[in-house]
C-alpha cells in the first residue's frame, strides 16, 4: 500500500484509499452521533471497527498511519466546532433544476441513512435513551420519525407517474425543509448531551472525599493537566476540549 502525498491527506483520500467499509458523510453522521453520547471517553479512535471493519490496515506503516488517523481526528474535530457554533449540517447533494425522480430518490436515501448513522454513534457509547431526558428522548424518537418519513417517500416517488417540473421541485423543497429540521434536532440532542456529561462530572467531582456507607473514602479522579490530551480522544488539549467552561465535547 503506497501511502497518500501529504498535501492531499484529506478523509476522502483517506477513506477511498483504506478501502473503508463508508463513505465520508456517512462517518460525519456517526461522529456526530458519537459526540451526542454521553460516554466522556468516546472518541474516534473508538469506531474505527464501523468504519474500515475488523482489524483494520490503517497505513504503510507508523507515519502514515498516524497521518491517516489525524485527517480522521481533524473531522472529528471540525465537527465539533460546528457544533459549538451552534450549527450542524449534513452533508451536501447537488441537484439539477427541476430535480428528476432519481435525484430525490438518492437524497431521501441518504437522509434516512445518515440518522441511521447518527443513532449508531449513540449507541457506539452504550447510552440509554432514558439518559438524555424527557425532551431529549422526544428529540430521538422526532428523529426516527423523520427517517421513516424518508424512507415512505421514496416508495412515494416511485408510485408517482407523470411527475411535473413544479412538482418535482416543490418535493426538493420540503426534503430541504427536513434536512434544516433533522439538523436542528441534532444540534439540540447534542446540546442536551453537553449537559447531562457536565452534570455527571459535577456530581462525581462533588462526591469526591466522602465516605461510603462502609467507611471507605471515595477517591477523587485524577486531575487532568489543562494543557494535557484530553481522555476522550479527540486529539485536543483538555482545556480546549472537555475542559473547556462553554462545552463539554
Amino acid at each position: 500500500m503506497q501511502p497518500i502525498p501529504k498535501k492531499t491527506r484529506k478523509v476522502d483520500d483517506v477513506l477511498s484509499h483504506l478501502g473503508a467499509k463508508l463513505a465520508t458523510w456517512q462517518v460525519r453522521a456517526l461522529y456526530l452521533g458519537a459526540q451526542t453520547s454521553t460516554n466522556l471517553r468516546l472518541g474516534p479512535q473508538h469506531l474505527l471497527e464501523h468504519i474500515f471493519g475488523d482489524e483494520p490496515v490503517l497505513g504503510d506503516g507508523i507515519d502514515d498511519a498516524n497521518a491517516n488517523i489525524q485527517a480522521l481526528v481533524k473531522l472529528w474535530n471540525d465537527l465539533v466546532t460546528e457544533h459549538r457554533s451552534g450549527r450542524i449540517r449534513l452533508s451536501k447533494m447537488r441537484l439539477s433544476d427541476p430535480p428528476d425522480v432519481a435525484q430525490l430518490d438518492a437524497l431521501a436515501k441518504r437522509r434516512a441513512e445518515e440518522i441511521t448513522w447518527f443513532t449508531r454513534g449513540i449507541d457506539a457509547g452504550g447510552d440509554n435513551p432514558m439518559e438524555f431526558g424527557p425532551e431529549g428522548e422526544q428529540l430521538l424518537h422526532r428523529l426516527g420519525e423523520a427517517g421513516a418519513f424518508c424512507e415512505a417517500y421514496q416508495e412515494l416517488l416511485h408510485k408517482t407517474e407523470n411527475s411535473t417540473p413544479k412538482t418535482l421541485r416543490e418535493s426538493a423543497q420540503a426534503l430541504e425543509r427536513l434536512t434544516s429540521t433533522v439538523e436542528i434536532m441534532i444540534n439540540g440532542l447534542m446540546t442536551i448531551s453537553d449537559g447531562v456529561r457536565r452534570r455527571a462530572i459535577a456530581e462525581y467531582e462533588g462526591i469526591a472525599g466522602r465516605r461510603t456507607d462502609d467507611g471507605v473514602p471515595v477517591q477523587r479522579p485524577v486531575k487532568i493537566g489543562r494543557n494535557e490530551p484530553c481522555p476522550c480522544g479527540s486529539g485536543k488539549k483538555w482545556k480546549r476540549c472537555c475542559g473547556a467552561p462553554t462545552s463539554i465535547q
